[in-house]
């Protein structure tokens, strides 16, 4: 085995290790969610009705699930502005069904 040998296979065990790496992520956060599309989440900071469900991969900690959508005023309806906010998984106060 020679160096550029060497360097190829590292760099396949690399590639393969991180995929697999971000399968288990996913598949942990994914058994984990409580929340829906759909539905309406509330953290300390505002309230969404959830429209994407993405994958976080902390550095400190186990994955979790981060929320995307119109922010939503008191009353349950989309701000004039249309502003997109995200709320992750451990900021969850409240969820409610759309």
């Amino acid at each position: 085995m020679d160096l550029p040998e060497y360097k190829s296979r590292m760099e396949a065990l690399h590639t393969r290790h991180a995929s697999e790496i971000r399968e288990l992520n996913a598949e942990y956060a994914l058994a984990n969610n409580p929340v829906k599309v759909g539905q309406v989440i509330r953290s300390a900071v505002c309230m969404i009705r959830v429209e994407r469900i993405r994958v976080y991969a902390r550095h400190y900690g186990p994955p979790c699930c981060a929320y995307t959508g119109p922010q939503l005023t008191k009353s349950g309806r989309p701000y004039k502005s249309g502003a997109v906010e995200t709320i992750y998984q451990d900021n969850i106060r409240e969820i409610k069904d759309a």
